[in-house]
């Protein structure tokens, strides 16, 4: 089966490359990506240049990661060689390096931050699809036109009956049934909402007062506000904003959100901490409480961030025990929001590896966003 779009994307970038390949093909674009696509036991260089070659469009998922890629450098050359459209598709707020930026510098891209990707895939779709070639108009190019048909033939066709359906006649609704579905409709509703506002219990976020680098503070979770602890709440219609006010809902969906191939909702070994219970934590730490670590585990190339975070450079197990070798000292992981397996797969590791105070903060960013939480500047963390 041939493919429309290659996508062109660092190994460190996997979960929003698969989160493009996924998008792309749900509104029937076909798409190739390795390793799914790579056929064993045949040469790697020579499957990623047919599969290239056979593209008409190349996405590229873009980050810091990729302006390290001498593998995906190598890949954008013979996409340009062969003619096939880049579409760059920017995970992160980075310029092209000087190689990069010989293909690509005068091209336009489009940004898919503040993460998740999914928010931006039907802007995507809707570029990869004016780049295609339609293929009704391939197969009619290349057709031939159908010989006319000859008078016998046209005489035969006219003598054979065509069949005929009767169409039943189009009755208009009356206003008496209109009224019956509307008013159907609205019951429908009052007994929905009735039945989710009394099956759950509300979780308060507590109040906490939280500094960003800037030296501004902000209550985080202001009295009143409560997150219902549903097992599952609608998507947000758009990614949350800074400085937006806070939306209970949209907290409770990043924290509970379950997609294919994504994290589970809990964690061997290590705890799953809410929006509300950071908070507290880092209530706690500010008192002199507690102390921790706050990673931010989508890279450092993230900018902003939950005010106190760090951030690895790679983010990868092996330089968190470079940067953090005392098992004894706690720390909270985190990225996105509980589609993003970054955080949860360090924290496995960690769990796993004996590092006896492991917090997984699910919601993410985006939780701490619609929460009404400031962001800051992210660090590296120092040994």
């Amino acid at each position: 089966m041939g493919h429309d779009v290659f996508i062109s994307y660092s190994s460190l970038d996997k979960p929003a490359a698969d989160a493009v390949c996924h998008g792309l093909e749900a509104k029937g674009i076909r798409c190739w990506i390795a390793p799914r696509d790579q056929v064993a036991g045949q040469p790697f260089g020579q499957q990623i240049t047919a599969a290239i070659s056979a593209a008409q469009v190349m996405v590229l998922v873009f980050s810091e990661n990729v302006n390290n890629s001498h593998a995906v450098h190598n890949e954008v050359g013979i996409a340009a060689s062969a003619n096939v459209t880049i579409v760059p598709f920017r995970i992160a707020s980075v310029d092209f390096n000087s190689e990069l930026n010989f293909y690509l510098g005068r091209m336009h891209w489009l940004d898919a931050f503040p993460q998740p990707v999914d928010h931006y895939i039907d802007n995507l779709v809707a570029t990869v699809r004016r780049n295609l070639t339609p293929v009704a108009d391939t197969a009619a190019a290349g057709s031939p036109a159908p010989a006319p048909a000859t008078p016998a033939a046209a005489a035969q066709a006219a003598a054979v009956p065509q069949p005929t359906q009767a169409q039943p006649p189009h009755k208009p609704l009356g206003c008496g049934a209109w009224a019956a579905i509307i008013v159907g409709v609205l019951v429908l509703l009052v007994v929905v909402n009735r039945i989710t506002s009394h099956s759950r219990p509300s979780v308060a976020i507590p109040p906490i007062s939280v500094k960003g680098d800037d030296g501004t503070t902000v209550t985080v979770g202001p009295a009143g506000v409560t997150v219902a602890d549903a097992n599952s709440v609608a998507a947000p219609s758009a990614p949350p904003k800074p400085g937006s006010p806070p939306n209970p809902d949209a907290v409770r969906y990043y924290e509970t959100v379950l997609v294919p191939g994504g994290p589970p909702s809990d964690i061997e070994d290590a705890s799953v901490i809410g929006t509300a219970k950071l908070a507290e934590r880092l209530r706690d730490r500010a008192a002199g409480k507690r102390a921790f670590i706050l990673i931010d585990t989508r890279g450092c190339s993230a900018g902003s961030s939950i005010p106190g975070a760090f951030c690895l450079a790679p983010t990868t197990f092996q330089q968190l025990q470079a940067e953090i070798p005392d098992k004894e000292a706690g720390v909270i992981l985190f990225c996105d929001d509980g589609r993003c397996p970054s955080a949860y797969t360090l924290a496995q590791q960690a769990a796993a590896a004996g590092y006896d105070s492991v917090d997984w903060y699910r919601g993410g960013v985006n939780a701490w966003i619609s929460s009404g939480g400031p962001l800051a500047p992210v660090t590296k963390v120092a040994k």
